[in-house]
Formats: structure tokens, C-alpha cells, sequence
């Protein structure tokens, strides 16, 4: 590649990187999540208190210097002449610091907060490849000149009115998708343990375990199933914590409701988790395909029908008061999971941390 194929390299990949960044500090400024993917990690790292210096987020900083690095390589390609040696250094420099605080904020969020972010990951490689660049460009000749094209002016604009057109449209459906808002670790606090655990919750593991993992579930969520399994084979392997299960059923799902309020009714006998595992095993598609897994558990279908229907039902009222702690928590999405630990104020976790958290808590107490 030439010096100038580098330079308008450095051009598009810093303008991703304002993208990401933008998005980012978005996300952060109208406090609602952006879409990450099955982990859903994004908003347990980005609204992590230690995700933050001298109180302002790292993606902030992130957007600052994205921003400078694109005014340098806009120099670099539309004055090549000016300060070429300082320029280029000046790019070489700021991608490496990026590189470093990108690998360092990556590591403490796997090792401290137990989430990834992919929206910080698209940022650390985007990071990489510009520092690759810098570093692939430095072997060049210095005094090489860079080839000015005539289109060069036109693509930029392009570029940066999709950057643009792309950040818009991201802000509208911030604002107008039932995104999840990121909780605030101040309302987790202030919910007692009762609203958090309440004493008649779906609980199984030893009552003597000094950890419990409270998952808001859909019982009919394909992401959902995916953590109760992960979760229930921790079980099998060990007995150190509890897991609670609360009903978060989506709207935007036909079958959740119903699903929730079966499996109320099937713990009035003692088999919710019954109930839990069968939803979870067998993808119903209808509310007879739900019917037919309750009368598995023991339930008769002409009462589960009938109850179905009444606002008042204990089933209903049950979902009810879980939806209270839902809309305090602004939760919008599932699987939502809490850790709450002995000493410990309760812990936002994706599923996939639960087993390096309880390592983690092991590990303090000897």
C-alpha cells in the first residue's frame, strides 16, 4: 500500500471509530441501552461506576479522542506537506495510548465486571487496525508524497454524512425502541431485600448459601432459556448459591403472559419449576401447546383456562407485584439478573459471570 492508501485508510477507520463512540456516549447521555447482542453486557459495563474517570465515562474520552485522531488524518490527506513527520507521529502515538486503554478497559471488564460490551470491542479492534496502519505506514518512506485524488473531498462527505445519517437514525430509535433503560445502581440499592426476594419466590438450592442469582425471565425467551440452562446446570455441579426465578414476561411476546401465569398457577402445587423446565424444553408455539404442559404438571386444563381470564386471580396478582419491582428497575428486557451475595449490595451480572462471581466471593472469604 502507499502512503496515501494509508492516509485514507486512517480516514475511514477514524470515522468508524466516531461512530462507535458517538453511539456510546449516547447511550450514556440519554441513559438507554444499546442493543449488544445475546450477553446484553453493554449497560452492565458502560454504567459500571468504575467504567468512569474523574466522573466522566471512558466514552467520553473515547469520543475526544476519535475526534482528534480524524482531524490528524484529515490533515495528513488534505495537507500532506504540513508537519508530515509531527502528523504522523502524532497519529502513531494516539493509537497506541488507544490500543493500551482499550486491552486494559477490555481485561477489567471480563476480570471486575464479568460482561463484555460489543460495542467496546467494535471500538478496541476499529483502535488495533489504526494503530496496524500507523505502524505499517511508519515503515514507508517519511518523505513519500501523498497522491492527492479529486475525489478525495467527494467520498469524505459521503463518509461523514453516513456517519451522521447513522447516528441520527441510532438516536430516534434510542428514543423510540422499548430499549432497555440502564438500571441505576442507586434504585438497586434502595430496594429492600423483600421487593428484591420476596419470602414466597421461586427459590430452589440450599437455604444456607450466602449467594442467590435472581433472574427477571420470560419463560417463553429464547435468550432466557439459554440462561435458565446455564444456570440450573451450575446447580448440578455446585451447591454454594440459590437460584430465584421472578416473571418478566414481554409484551412483544404473544405467549409470555399466559406462560407467566400457568406457571404461578403449577407453583400453587409446587411444580413451577416443572413448569419452568418444560417451557424452556419444548418451544410451545400456542396457548394449547402451554395448556397441554400444564395438565404435565398436574393442572386441569378447563381451570387454567377459566383463571386465565380473571384480573384478580392470585396468578395475576402474583405477576403483578413482579412488575412492580420490574418498573422501578425500568427493566425492559431479559434475562435481567441480580447476584445478591452476603455483605454485598445486590450486583447486576450477566449470566455467563455467575460461576467467576461465586469464584470470586469463595475466594475473599478464605
Amino acid at each position: 500500500m502507499t502512503s496515501g492508501a494509508y492516509a485514507r485508510f486512517n480516514v475511514v477507520l477514524s470515522f468508524v471509530g466516531l461512530f462507535i463512540a458517538s453511539m456510546l456516549s449516547l447511550s450514556h447521555f440519554m441513559g438507554i441501552e444499546l442493543p449488544c447482542g445475546l450477553g446484553n453486557g453493554c449497560d452492565l459495563v458502560t454504567q459500571d461506576p468504575r467504567s468512569q474517570l474523574l466522573g466522566i465515562p471512558f466514552a467520553y474520552y473515547g469520543l475526544f479522542g476519535y475526534a482528534v485522531i480524524a482531524a490528524v488524518c484529515l490533515v495528513r490527506l488534505f495537507a500532506p506537506t504540513f508537519r508530515r513527520r509531527e502528523l504522523h507521529a502524532a497519529g502513531y502515538a494516539l493509537s497506541l495510548i488507544g490500543l493500551f486503554v482499550s486491552i486494559g478497559l477490555t481485561l477489567f471488564s471480563i476480570r471486575s465486571i464479568h460482561a463484555l460490551c460489543t460495542w467496546c470491542i467494535g471500538s478496541a479492534v476499529t483502535m488495533s487496525l489504526l494503530f496496524v496502519s500507523h505502524s505499517l505506514a511508519s515503515i514507508r518512506d517519511p518523505n513519500e508524497a501523498i497522491a492527492r485524488s479529486p475525489l478525495d473531498g467527494v467520498w469524505v462527505v459521503v463518509l461523514a454524512c453516513a456517519v451522521m445519517a447513522g447516528l441520527m437514525s441510532g438516536a430516534s430509535d434510542l428514543k423510540t425502541a422499548e430499549a432497555t433503560s440502564i438500571p441505576k445502581r442507586e434504585t438497586l440499592v434502595e430496594l429492600n431485600e423483600e421487593e428484591l426476594l420476596p419470602a414466597d419466590a421461586h427459590v430452589r438450592g440450599p437455604q444456607s448459601a450466602h449467594a442467590t442469582v435472581v433472574m427477571f425471565g420470560d419463560l417463553t425467551c429464547p435468550v432466557c432459556r439459554e440462561a435458565y440452562q446455564n444456570v440450573t446446570d451450575l446447580m448440578t455441579r455446585r451447591h454454594d448459591f440459590r437460584f430465584a426465578f421472578r416473571q418478566l414476561p414481554l409484551p412483544f411476546h404473544p405467549l409470555a403472559r399466559p406462560a407467566a401465569l400457568i406457571s404461578e398457577m403449577a407453583a400453587e402445587k409446587g411444580r413451577f419449576w416443572d413448569f419452568a423446565t418444560a417451557c424452556y424444553a419444548n418451544y410451545p408455539d400456542t396457548v394449547d401447546d402451554l395448556i397441554k404442559l400444564a395438565q404435565g404438571v398436574g393442572l386441569d386444563s378447563a381451570t387454567v383456562r377459566k383463571r386465565m381470564k380473571d384480573q384478580n386471580d392470585p396468578a395475576a396478582l402474583a405477576l403483578d407485584r413482579d412488575a412492580k419491582v420490574t418498573e422501578k428497575l425500568d427493566l425492559h428486557s431479559t434475562p435481567s439478573v441480580y447476584i445478591l451475595i452476603d455483605g454485598y449490595y445486590p450486583e447486576p451480572i450477566t449470566y455467563r459471570g455467575i460461576e467467576e462471581m461465586l469464584d470470586h466471593n469463595t475466594a475473599t472469604k478464605k
